[in-house]
């Protein structure tokens, strides 16, 4: 019994394991200071793919190197000396940037950030070093930055640039990625520093008007076209640990997030378009996507938006985008091959602390599963949902108020209008009843929350659903007031 539990042990254990997982080494060192290192480490650790057993090793510019476990061989006795022993349970690094003095005795034993003053003999002043710690996996990279980080929240990457006073020109130091940490170099964090678009919008930007601080304007090289606004935000890095050495100026660390001014996200079930007011190019955003709105100011500009292919048609209208948004407010769409059609959508405007982010979305996503022809009225205004349109429809309410309680009325097919029910319980399940001439037809309405918690899905389904799971075919039918069998029959496999 005990092999037979160890076996299946074994086989779900095999089961699960992913082959492409590689291993990773216990500790990785990053060079991100723009000049060589030299690592010094104790004999607990060695490189990994060294041939040597040497502890000093030269790591160059954006380069690493993996450290992994060294094994300590037994004395004569077959035990590990005392100071073998104390040495094995305890990993410390000494590093020295080419050029500067040391940074001696770094315990890797806990992750975060620390901060360390070295001297050049060619500065008066000390410089200052950060040294992150991250953890994951098993696996502990330690990055040698300088003080100053910075991390791209656009969709494009950004070349960054420092202004040389000799020279009173811009010289490229990097590229900061999206969504990456980009490390300024040892020599450059205190010099102005400035931002162009890089990737796709290459060439068509000039250089930041002003040096990285709040908001940065890169003006077009066509002077037709707008500029594009960064806003930034300089937050000050997390340390745990500043090495004191009698030194009392150190310099601040800090992470200066890059983001548009403007994002804009649909949270609708099918494909919008859009085009800021002063440009020429259209841009579509699929369903659940966010797009950065390179050229907004967020100053009175009007963008134009197209719901694409609702309903197999597209439907047109324009949100204004000043700092005098509301919170939530209703945006109508015109039908472009029917002017009195119309679809209510919302926005949702969410200011952060360094960009505004703009949610189209609708309350109400209402699903036919009925099989008949399905009709909403609230307020005046009746919807019709055919039985054959397997996509959702899009309802709102037409009111100030966002969420203040209404109800709607449904109708099937041909019977007369419900009572008035609401849309607004979240997680409820119901009946409805809508009367007809000869019968009633009972809908079953299941209301869930959307997973971003702004649209409520509405599941319109029969109230009775007959399931046959007998080895028999059955044909089934209603017997409708007083007849004693049923005029219309059902095949159900």
């Amino acid at each position: 019994k005990r092999f037979r539990v160890f076996q299946a042990f074994s086989e779900g254990a095999a089961a699960s394991f992913d082959s492409s997982v590689k291993e990773k080494a216990p500790f990785t060192i990053r060079n991100a200071l723009g000049i060589p290192l030299i690592v010094l480490h104790g004999a607990n650790l060695r490189r990994v793919g060294s041939p040597t057993q040497g502890k000093l090793h030269e790591v160059a510019v954006e380069q690493s190197m993996d450290l992994q476990h060294a094994t300590f061989q037994p004395s004569s006795r077959g035990n590990l000396s005392t100071l073998q022993r104390q040495e094995s349970c305890s990993f410390n690094l000494s590093i020295v940037p080419s050029g500067y003095s040391e940074i001696a005795n770094i315990a890797l034993d806990k992750p975060g950030r620390r901060l360390y003053n070295i001297r050049s003999p060619m500065l008066q002043d000390a410089v200052s070093v950060l040294l992150q710690i991250d953890a994951a996996e098993g696996n502990k990279v330690i990055t040698v930055r300088s003080p100053l980080q910075i991390k791209n929240h656009f969709s494009v990457p950004f070349t960054i640039l420092r202004y040389c006073p000799s020279s009173r020109s811009l010289q490229e130091v990097g590229e900061a990625r999206p969504e990456k940490e980009f490390h300024v170099a040892l020599e450059t964090y205190r010099c102005q520093l400035f931002v162009r678009p890089a990737g796709r919008l290459d060439g068509q930007f000039l250089p930041s008007s002003t040096c990285v601080s709040w908001k940065e304007a890169c003006l077009a090289t066509d002077s037709g076209l707008l500029p594009l606004t960064v806003s930034t935000l300089a937050m000050p890095d997390a340390l745990c640990h500043i090495a004191s050495h009698g030194e009392e100026d150190w310099d601040p660390a800090y992470v200066i997030h890059l983001h548009p001014v403007a994002v804009l996200r649909n949270l609708l079930p099918y494909t919008i378009r859009y085009m800021l007011e002063g440009l020429a190019e259209c841009c579509e955003l699929q369903e659940g996507s966010t797009s950065d709105l390179l050229n907004a100011r967020v100053a009175g500009e009007v963008m134009a938006v197209v719901l694409m292919q609702y309903q197999g048609r597209d439907w047109h209208g324009h949100i204004r985008i000043d700092q005098e948004m509301q919170e939530f407010f209703p945006v109508c769409l015109t039908c472009d091959s029917d002017s009195r059609l119309s679809v209510d959508v919302s926005v949702h405007v969410v200011r952060l602390q360094s960009h505004t982010l703009l949610s189209v979305f609708s309350p109400y996503w209402i699903i036919n599963k009925t099989s008949r022809v399905l009709q909403y009225k609230a307020e005046d205004e009746t919807v019709k949902h055919p039985s054959d349109y397997r996509d959702v429809v899009l309802f709102s309410f037409r009111k100030k108020n966002l969420f203040s309680k209404s109800k709607i009325q449904l109708c099937v097919s041909t019977s007369s209008w419900s009572d008035g029910f609401s849309l607004d319980t979240v997680g409820s399940y119901g009946c409805v009843r809508c009367p007809a001439s000869s019968k009633d037809f009972l809908v079953g309405v299941s209301i869930q929350m959307s997973s971003f918690n702004l649209t409520r899905i509405v599941t319109m389904s029969p109230f009775y659903t007959l399931v046959n799971k007998s080895s028999y075919e059955l044909e089934v039918g209603e017997v409708h007031g007083d007849a004693s069998y049923a005029k219309r029959w059902h095949y159900v496999a």
